[in-house]
């Protein structure tokens, strides 16, 4: 929590090493709102890499670009 109702959040993993992909790779950012104690908004950027490349075919692609998301919390 960095305060008054905002927090802020850093994610990010590697894998793939040659089994189901060469390699693989994302980063994620986001800060966050609590409109009120149910409703929180997030606002980032994620960046994600994947490179899968076979003899006969292959998928290099690189994805980035803003995240607008909710989470809405739920009590019993």
């Amino acid at each position: 929590m960095v305060g008054d109702g905002f927090s802020a959040t850093l994610y990010g993993d590697v894998g793939g090493f040659g089994t189901g992909a060469n390699i693989d790779w994302q980063g994620v950012a986001t800060v966050a709102f609590a409109v009120n104690p149910g409703t929180d908004v997030h606002l980032g950027f994620r960046s994600l890499n994947f490179d899968y490349t076979r003899p006969k075919a292959g998928f290099n692609v690189h994805m980035y670009g803003p995240v607008l998301a909710a989470t809405f919390h739920f009590w019993p």
